[in-house]
């Protein structure tokens, strides 16, 4: 067993905290695999050099949310502690402005590929068609395309082993009428970097831009990684992607046409109040 120690914070239910500690170290005995016990103080900030630091401190691990402020790490899968890590700190990582970012509106769910049950929808989005589609989690791929044979074919191209029921659901209906203030959940769908660039795409505020540069100073990558990684973004306007552009200014491109990437970052700023 290792018991973490000074570099992350005490929760500050000491208390509370110790005695769940002592409850899981009497149970040791009968465990047949060794284990991490996490503590945390409520809010307390894990950024991405700190999630790359853990992984490479303790590799081949599995990480459960027991309850606020403790957490219990097994080993097994070496992925998935940086996304749970991520998806536990999402309700309470605070912003330079100390509002919580445009991400906290979402409830996030990640993952590197799907192979369940997908439901779909294709229609009208205000913005030209669009098909929709949501896992269990959350709302996994929302792709403008004017005809829906071709949309439902980049769908299964994308998710080839899911099984695939159209259904215009509430949550499908919603994000097609009102994709831009859409606080559904989501279920980003890629590998561990392209989903932490998509969680900063989603702290962009409406009415604002950032350069690739910004993004990848902010994650501690390059641009051109940053920007194969926004162009790989399936989950239009959900994912804003939109707002990211080129140093000079200028727009950059865009999957779905430099066209209705502008027309989208100007209703934006209209609406924000925002000058280009």
């Amino acid at each position: 067993m290792y018991v973490w120690p000074n570099q992350l914070p005490i929760n500050d239910r000491q208390d509370e905290t110790w005695q769940a500690i002592e409850q899981i170290e009497k149970g040791l005995s009968r465990m047949s695999q060794p284990m991490l016990l996490l503590r945390f103080r409520p809010g307390a900030v894990l950024g991405p050099a700190r999630i790359r630091w853990l992984l490479d401190q303790i590799p081949n691990l599995d990480i459960s949310d027991c309850g606020r402020g403790l957490h219990y790490v097994q080993e097994d899968n070496p992925k998935a502690i940086a996304e749970a890590i991520g998806q536990w700190l999402q309700p309470t990582v605070q912003t330079d402005t100390g509002q919580p970012p445009a991400s906290a509106a979402h409830r996030i769910y990640q993952s590197d590929d799907y192979a369940d049950s997908l439901t779909w929808y294709y229609g009208e989005s205000g913005y030209g068609n669009a098909l929709v589609a949501e896992s269990p989690h959350g709302l996994i791929h929302f792709d403008f395309c004017d005809h829906k044979d071709d949309a439902v074919t980049r769908l299964k191209q994308r998710f080839p082993d899911a099984c695939l029921n159209e259904q215009p659901t509430p949550a499908l209906l919603s994000a097609l009428e009102n994709p831009g203030t859409s606080h559904a959940p989501l279920h980003l769908c890629g590998s561990p970097f392209q989903r932490q660039v998509w969680h900063a795409l989603l702290d962009i505020p409406a009415g604002s831009t950032r350069h690739y540069g910004d993004i990848a100073r902010q994650i501690g990558s390059q641009a051109r990684a940053v920007g194969q990684a926004v162009g790989k973004n399936r989950l239009a306007i959900l994912v804003p992607c939109h707002r990211v552009t080129r140093a000079d200014g200028s727009a950059g491109g865009f999957y779905w046409g430099k066209e209705l990437k502008q027309q989208l970052l100007g209703q934006e700023r209209t609406t924000a109040g925002h000058t280009p």
